[in-house]
């Protein structure tokens, strides 16, 4: 679970708060800043809640074999190819 944000955030993420029930990561971005909760509901099975306050976002996705992703946006956009 740790290695999660740095897997592919590398250079910007690091660890806010930690604890045995989840981790923070803090993602520093040019235009602004996120933060990423991630929890382990079970085994291989990861709950990551995405609070981000930028204007442009990721410079990059890419594909995760074996990941399944649920995005919401409450205000703006998300998109995605």
């Amino acid at each position: 679970m740790q290695a999660l944000a740095g897997r592919y955030f590398p250079q910007r993420a690091f660890v806010e708060c930690k604890t045995d029930e989840y981790i923070v990561y803090r993602l520093n971005q040019t235009d602004g800043f996120g933060r990423m909760t991630v929890c382990s509901v079970m085994p291989g099975v990861l709950l990551v809640y995405n609070d981000f306050h930028t204007f442009v976002g990721f410079e990059a996705e890419y594909a995760r074999p074996g990941v399944v992703e649920i995005n919401h946006c409450l205000r703006g956009r998300y998109e995605c190819l």
